[in-house]
C-alpha cells in the first residue's frame, strides 16, 4: 500500500486531521498479530483493529474517530481502484464516493 498517497488523498478530502487519524488507525493495525481465530474467520480482526483504535484514540472527539475508521475501512478499495483504474471496468472512485457506498445498505 501507497501510504503517502493515501494520506495526501484523505488530507485532500477531509483535511490533515482526517488523514493524521487514518494513519494512527493503519499503524496501529500493523502492530497488532492476528491470532488463530481471526485467521480461521471465527473473529474479526478488524473489529480488534477497531477497538484498539477507539482505546488509543480516546481524546479525540468520537465523530471524528468514527470518520476516520470509515476511511480506513475503504482505504484499501480505494488503492485497489487507484491502482487498477481502467482494468475490467474498475474506476477510480474518491473516498467520499466509496464511504456513501459502505453507508447505503445492500
Amino acid at each position: 500500500m501507497k501510504f503517502m498517497k493515501v494520506w495526501c488523498a484523505v488530507a485532500d478530502e477531509f483535511g490533515i486531521e482526517a488523514a493524521v487519524l487514518v494513519s494512527q488507525i493503519t499503524t496501529i493495525q500493523m502492530t497488532l498479530k492476528p491470532t488463530m481465530k481471526e485467521l480461521q474467520g471465527v473473529k474479526s480482526f478488524g473489529d480488534r483493529v477497531i477497538k484498539r483504535a477507539k482505546e488509543v484514540l480516546w481524546e479525540e472527539k468520537p465523530e471524528r474517530v468514527e470518520q476516520a475508521i470509515d476511511i480506513w475501512r475503504v482505504s484499501y478499495d480505494w488503492q485497489i481502484r487507484q491502482e487498477m483504474a481502467g482494468l475490467g471496468g474498475c474506476e477510480k472512485k474518491t473516498f467520499k464516493e466509496l464511504l456513501t457506498k459502505l453507508k447505503t445498505p445492500v
